[in-house]
């Protein structure tokens, strides 16, 4: 299991800024991170990616997405 917990970023993505890439995230904690958007976890464009059994909470953003901020994303 993975934690990413208690980071700061000014802009995007205290805990994770993921551009471009594919993820994949089990059986982990995002948790108290801080950031302008996208908290806890900040994704641009990440195609055929997934979190699964995976706590995100206590995140803080001063704008859009406390826990998650995903942009490009398609159904």
């Amino acid at each position: 299991s993975v934690s990413v917990d208690a980071n700061a970023a000014v802009t995007s993505g205290g805990g994770l800024y993921l551009d471009t890439v594919s993820f994949q995230f089990h059986d982990g904690t995002i948790n108290g991170n801080f950031a302008g958007q996208g908290a806890g976890l900040f994704t641009n464009e990440t195609p055929n990616s997934w979190v699964e059994n995976v706590l995100i909470g206590d995140n803080t953003s001063s704008g859009e997405g406390g826990g998650l901020n995903i942009v490009g994303a398609s159904p």
